[in-house]
């Protein structure tokens, strides 16, 4: 059977680990944030390539108005009527560009600025017509009065078409512009938070070891009961070890006292029987010490017969026996110290 592998991790590896992994997810964020204002931007984009295709197609017929130009003179001068061809050509490349412009328009303004151009155009095309009839009929005086007044209108037409594409101009620019301020903060923004959690997690990595594992080391060291210098791997283990320890010392040192007392109650028990032995010894003693006497006082002036005499012996040997196992009790204090 396979053994199970296990990685074992110090306390502080182990927040280490969770601040570096709360870390690489702040950093994915910000850098997401920043991809999002990147995408932002593109999004912006396109929304200002409508307004460029709105102005390239007003600049579009601006163009095809200004290429209209000057045909009717031409005709006036050499009568080729492959002058007039070309001026419709251009004629129907500005309607052309006048329908693509109405089709993208959705603002009010637009479409009413759209709408006098279409309006002044027609009047325009109108007066054109009615001069080039007036050339072919061979009315060129009054023609030329009006081919004069032709000219002012071709100005105006040419003055709002500009004014048209002078406001898309100007709401492109402006429109990048404001999207890279915001995509500018936006990145700002995200830098900043980056720098503050790095310095926030390298705060708190140094708060935690120092004031933290520090002294739950230092504790551990201390309530190492086995002593000497060691290398802890997981500081709270170590520590928990050490708190087991003193307990498990705790407990032996409460059972030796309670050992330790029950002796010395029973020492001052033994110490209380031997001085009562003692006394006891004392007391019995000294009468008997006063009957040896009276009994040797006794031997000396009295003549006994041999059976009193072995009688008095006997009782001799008993009070010595008896003045022997006194001498055993009074010599027992002694014994006990």
């Amino acid at each position: 059977m396979m053994e199970k592998f296990t990685i074992q991790l110090s306390l502080k590896n182990r927040v280490y680990l969770v601040n570096a992994i709360l870390l690489c997810i702040t950093v994915i964020g910000a850098v997401l944030m920043i991809w999002y204002t990147y995408k932002t931007e593109r999004i912006f984009n396109d929304i200002i390539d409508k307004n460029i295709v709105i102005y390239q197609s007003a600049e579009a017929l601006g163009t095809s108005l200004v290429n209209q130009k000057g045909f009717v003179s031409y005709y006036l001068l050499d009568g080729d009527p492959a002058w007039i061809e070309e001026c419709n050509k251009y004629r129907q490349l500005f309607d052309k560009h006048l329908v693509m412009v109405r089709s993208l328009v959705q603002e009010q303004w637009e479409k009413k600025s759209i709408y006098q151009i279409e309006s002044r155009y027609k009047d325009y095309v109108t007066n054109k017509n009615i001069i080039i009839d007036l050339y072919k009929s061979g009315q060129y005086d009054k023609g030329s009065v009006l081919h004069k007044d032709l000219r002012q209108d071709f100005f105006k037409i040419i003055e709002l078409c500009e004014q048209f594409k002078s406001f898309h101009k100007n709401k492109i620019s402006d429109a990048i512009k404001i999207s890279q301020i915001e995509s500018n903060q936006l990145r700002y923004i995200a830098i900043l938070a980056i720098i503050t959690v790095v310095v926030l997690s390298l705060l708190i990595n140094y708060i935690f070891a120092r004031h933290i594992l520090e002294p739950i080391r230092k504790l551990a060291e201390e309530a190492d009961t086995m002593g000497g210098q060691k290398s802890y791997s997981n500081e709270v283990s170590a520590l928990k070890q050490s708190v087991h320890g003193l307990i498990e010392n705790a407990e032996q040192a409460h059972q030796e006292l309670k050992q330790s007392r029950e002796s010395l109650m029973l020492s001052e028990k033994m110490a209380l029987l031997g001085k009562l032995a003692a006394g006891t010894a004392h007391s019995i003693r000294n009468p008997l010490t006063s009957v040896k006497m009276r009994l040797f006082s006794l031997n000396r002036s009295c003549n006994f017969t041999k059976y009193q005499s072995e009688d008095f012996n006997v009782i001799s040997a008993e009070i010595k026996q008896i003045i022997k196992l006194l001498k055993i009790f009074w010599n027992f204090p002694a014994r006990l110290n």
